[in-house]
């Protein structure tokens, strides 16, 4: 829109943004248009763009998980321990530390890092398990892997804890220890 010097005087400011807006507007829907028409054009490119992109990440993927040189994969996955022995104290005395020993094993050299949780259940309940890191490219040497601890636990009240020792996923054993008051 052109203006003389004498109509752009005379127009005040509001108007003049009002006509700038709303050309403003048109220019917005004509480009709008020819991006619309440009993707309708570029549409079947962009699948078969997107398509190729998806095959080769999931070949990526696949050479990945092979290790070099060989055709196994590699599997690294923390789990369950077997503990295979327990010791933990007939009587103690309360606020008195007592030490419970528990020795854990896997029969492969895949399995590394055995580590040990007691987790209190309730005040009087309690659950030891032993976890390990697993990790293998498919075949695991025959060789035993042992780890071994020691707790330290001190009982704050009287009465019979319960510990429920995991020996694997699917055995268990509840072993108990009464606590006296100090003497």
């Amino acid at each position: 829109m052109l203006f003389t010097l004498s109509e752009y005087h005379q127009l005040s400011n509001r108007k003049i943004i009002d006509r700038f807006a709303l050309s403003g507007f048109d220019i917005f829907g004509i480009v709008f248009d020819q991006i619309k028409q440009s993707y309708k054009r570029l549409s079947t490119f962009k699948k078969n763009f997107m398509k190729t992109l998806v095959y080769f990440i999931i070949a990526l993927l696949a050479v990945s998980c092979l290790k070099s040189g060989e055709n196994t994969y590699y599997i690294s996955t923390t789990g369950r321990v077997k503990i295979t022995q327990s010791d933990i104290p007939d009587t103690v005395t309360q606020n008195m530390y007592a030490e419970i020993k528990l020795r854990a094993e896997e029969s492969n050299a895949c399995w590394s890092n055995l580590n040990f949780q007691l987790t209190q259940n309730n005040n009087f309940d309690y659950t030891l398990e032993a976890f390990g890191l697993f990790q293998s490219y498919g075949s695991c040497e025959p060789i035993k892997v042992v780890g071994d601890t020691t707790i330290a636990f001190k009982p704050t009240q009287t009465g019979i804890y319960k510990f429920h020792v995991l020996k694997s996923e699917t055995e268990s054993a509840v072993d108990t220890m009464i606590v006296v008051g100090p003497i």
